[in-house]
């Protein structure tokens, strides 16, 4: 997954390799989701460009596959916000990344 950063705040969520998805008989979205921004140390902060991490992911999805969900690193508890439309992000308390729910996905082109 990359995550599109410009002036510290995360714009945009891409997979650049879509895992394997396991569909789930339901999948509920968090109720209790806050709007937030999402934002990382910019360069001036902390004189890094680029951050690559090697961790677990699994994706998750309901039976359509409109909604995903991505699960990073081992599981633990985590509050979910909202930092664009469409988008979920699940912070740990030590304000890590624990998740990412991608909402209203387009159907995956068939494969004829």
């Amino acid at each position: 997954m990359i995550l599109d950063v410009k002036g510290g705040t995360v714009h945009g969520v891409e997979v650049a390799v879509w895992p394997d998805v396991k569909k789930l008989p339901t999948l509920s979205v968090p109720a209790d989701v806050e709007v937030a921004r999402l934002v990382v140390p910019t360069a001036e902060q902390k004189p890094v460009a680029v951050l690559q991490m090697d961790t677990t992911l699994v994706a998750e999805a309901d039976p359509s596959e409109r909604t995903i969900h991505f699960r990073l690193g081992a599981k633990r508890p985590a509050r979910t916000v909202c930092i664009a439309r469409d988008i979920l992000v699940d912070v740990d308390d030590h304000q890590a990344i624990k998740g990412i729910w991608l909402l209203n996905v387009p159907p995956f082109p068939s494969d004829e």
